[in-house]
């Protein structure tokens, strides 16, 4: 099933580069498939954080990257980070940054599961592209 993840979210990614999600799910998606697949599990991590350098799953991921890559101290720099913002992640990231290891079951960003690997919703609109206002409400008259 994580071969099947791969292959959709590459999809994903390569339709909108730009959809930070996809690139933190195929990041978890190359790790479940084996250390051979860390490097570029790292850069889709990375990317997320280039696409939104303050989103707390984008830090863990990179985090988590780093290491199972073995760099303990740029992990240890995520965790710091997510404890700062008391985020519920940071001894998530300490677990695996003592144990070499990371948990089994987190689920993917957005996902129907791991049946369908369907990005719901879509990607976002591109950078730089506003959602169009609301239509304004009428005031209601003086009396």
């Amino acid at each position: 099933k994580w071969k099947a993840a791969k292959a959709a979210l590459a999809a994903a990614v390569a339709q909108a580069d730009h959809y930070r999600d996809a690139h933190i799910n195929l990041s978890i998606a190359l790790r479940r498939l084996g250390k051979a697949n860390l490097p570029q599990a790292m850069l889709h991590a990375q990317k997320a954080c280039d696409l939104d350098y303050d989103h707390a799953h984008a830090r863990y991921q990179r985090g988590v990257a780093y290491a199972l890559l073995g760099n303990a101290e740029r992990a240890r720099n995520e965790h710091r980070w997510l404890v700062a913002r008391a985020l519920p992640l940071g001894p998530e990231l300490a677990a695996v940054i003592e144990n070499g290891e990371e948990k089994p079951a987190l689920p993917l960003l957005g996902a129907a599961g791991l049946t369908g690997h369907t990005i719901t919703g879509g990607p976002p609109p591109a950078p730089g592209l506003k959602k169009p206002a609301p239509p304004a409400q009428p005031r209601p008259k003086a009396r």
